[in-house]
């Protein structure tokens, strides 16, 4: 049957009241979501191996290889909106395309599967990998932390958390299609990343000085990066452009703001998002089960 991610997750994010972002989220400050209500694999690197067709690499090995760095954000599918599961790092790994040169793929392979230290499995069409889909093995300059999937985690730009597996010991190959653990639990199989956008500042509830407002907040859309932001504050009869600022990386959050004047009263404030196609994001709410939320964030403001 259908399982909530937070019944059994753990998570941990950014306070209120503490929200706006920095462009590199610190480890500390790096939300988690974990299936392991009794705790989560604590993996020694000595006796780690990479489980692959043919072969094993040790940790040594798997340092040797060529790294390359991606500058990637992460989002829970759980996320709801305005929600904070979602943090932004700086990933360092070989290509998963050089880990599998390592061993033979099948010829009548189209799925990927991988294995994790704490059973987890999670499955990917070939297809879809490219250059830039890492075994990871450190977060922001240093090695992965365990709570973050020491000593290895796959890095799949474009896709929400559930398919960036972590403590990976074994990858293998299907002809066929095979279900991982959440998608057994009623999420979606692809779980490609929704447009969101998020209003940081002012906070909601804030009571201010009418006059001169200053908004800010992040937008993401995965591997289709943003072209826009916006806000109204008249029920969605108009809109407002906010300033994108200058873009961090095509798979990292994008921070916008917004300077203009308001007058006195109770407002109710939304932000939307378009992706780099020019799509809107979707305007009716949607729950996080099973693909991902939709809606548009809103905060209110009494401006006197």
């Amino acid at each position: 049957g259908y399982v909530n991610v937070r019944r059994f997750a753990t998570a941990l994010a950014m306070k209120e009241g503490s929200r706006t972002p920095t462009e590199i989220t610190p480890v500390s400050d790096f939300y988690v979501v974990s299936k392991n209500i009794g705790g989560d694999p604590v993996v020694d690197a000595s006796t780690w191996r990479l489980n692959l067709p043919g072969r094993s690499l040790t940790y040594d090995e798997l340092l040797a290889l060529p790294s390359h760095e991606l500058e990637l954000t992460l989002e829970c599918i759980s996320n709801e909106i305005g929600g904070t599961l979602i943090s932004n790092g700086s990933w360092k790994g070989p290509r998963v395309s050089d880990v599998l040169a390592l061993t033979s793929v099948p010829s009548n392979a189209s799925s990927m599967l991988m294995e994790s230290a704490d059973g987890y499995t999670e499955s990917f069409q070939l297809r879809d990998l490219t250059a830039d889909h890492l075994l990871a093995t450190q977060l922001n300059g240093a090695p992965l932390t365990s709570m973050h999937g020491f000593p290895a985690r796959f890095i799949f730009p474009g896709r929400y958390g559930m398919k960036q597996p972590k403590w990976v010991t074994r990858i293998s190959f299907s002809a066929s299609d095979k279900p991982g653990y959440w998608e057994n639990n009623g999420w979606d199989e692809r779980a490609i990343v929704k447009t969101m956008s998020r209003i940081d500042r002012p906070s909601d509830g804030a009571a201010l000085a009418a006059g001169s407002v200053q908004f800010g907040g992040i937008a993401f859309a995965g591997s289709r990066r943003i072209s826009g932001v916006e806000l109204s504050w008249d029920g969605g009869r108009s809109w407002q452009a906010a300033d994108l600022q200058a873009e961090f990386s095509p798979y990292a959050w994008r921070f916008w703001q917004l300077s203009t004047s308001i007058a006195a009263g109770h407002y109710n404030v939304k932000v939307r998002a378009r992706d780099g196609e020019g799509t809107l994001q979707p305007s009716q709410s949607a729950p996080t089960l099973p693909n991902g939320a939709d809606g548009y964030h809103t905060i209110t403001l009494d401006l006197a």
